[in-house]
């Protein structure tokens, strides 16, 4: 699924989402047992179950979509806690303000609002992973390098990679260094962060004209961009341009001996 199609389909994954919700709680409530319970197919109850909760969800959502493109490729649990706090929260006050404007109870008079709090979170995560492989797809599907590009030597080869939903084309000259992001890997430029639609161990071994020095099992860096390696306490670190400063693990030692290059 293409990031751009990925909006088109929401209203589908939100209403799909909201009848899975509303047929569990009028399951919960007795539905198909107390006859004295509204039918199944009441719009007053799915308005004020499954309805208003993933209506909330769908207007936070949109709100939030701008800080969603720009986080999601930066480093850092820190934006990814706060922007699922702050989902989690403007949901539940909003879910609560409907309730109470329309009259409406809350399930099991109230007792079980963390459900909701949780079911929040387990939505927002979900969501934000959807997103995730929505914008790693537009990479795998970027068209290919115009015809005068391909006679550029290897060296000069472009990466082809996405920032904020939009896809760019980076010199080798242009990266610092790369990090691990799952199947996919974070480029990072003195400036900028992009996302690139393969694993950094393929990426290393795809792209030998990077020359990129594997330091960690996490982290490659660019050997031009070395500036010196040093030892702090038992661990080594490298500091690169622009202050970067990259632990090195141990398994990794030996990449940087055989370079002839000793920590200091």
């Amino acid at each position: 699924m293409s990031f751009s199609s990925f909006y088109s389909r929401l209203p589908v994954l939100y209403l799909g989402g909201a009848l899975m919700y509303y047929l569990s709680t009028w399951y919960a409530y007795g539905g198909f047992v107390d006859k004295g319970h509204p039918a199944i197919y009441n719009l007053t109850e799915f308005c004020a179950s499954g309805g208003l909760k993933f209506t909330v969800y769908f207007l936070v959502s949109i709100l939030l979509f701008p800080l969603y493109i720009k986080f999601i490729v930066l480093p850092g649990p820190f934006r990814f806690a706060l922007l699922a706090v702050l989902f989690v929260f403007l949901t539940g006050y909003l879910e609560q303000a409907g309730l109470s404007f329309f009259g409406w109870a809350n399930i099991f008079g109230g007792r079980l609002i963390i459900f909701s709090y949780l079911l929040a979170g387990a939505f927002f995560v979900m969501q934000w992973q959807c997103l995730l492989v929505s914008k790693a797809a537009e990479v795998s599907h970027m068209p290919a390098i115009d015809e005068p590009q391909k006679n550029v030597t290897s060296s000069l080869r472009p990466l082809r990679v996405t920032r904020a939903g939009s896809r760019y084309q980076i010199l080798p000259s242009e990266i610092l260094y790369v990090e691990a992001f799952g199947n996919y890997t974070k480029i990072f430029t003195l400036k900028e962060t992009f996302l690139y639609g393969s694993g950094i161990g393929k990426l290393c071994s795809e792209r030998h004209d990077l020359k990129l020095l594997r330091i960690h099992r996490k982290y490659a860096i660019m050997e031009s961009c070395l500036l010196r390696v040093r030892r702090k306490g038992r661990a080594t670190e490298v500091i690169l341009e622009g202050g970067v400063v990259l632990k090195v693990g141990k398994a990794y030692l030996e990449n940087l001996s055989d370079l002839g290059i000793v920590p200091v």
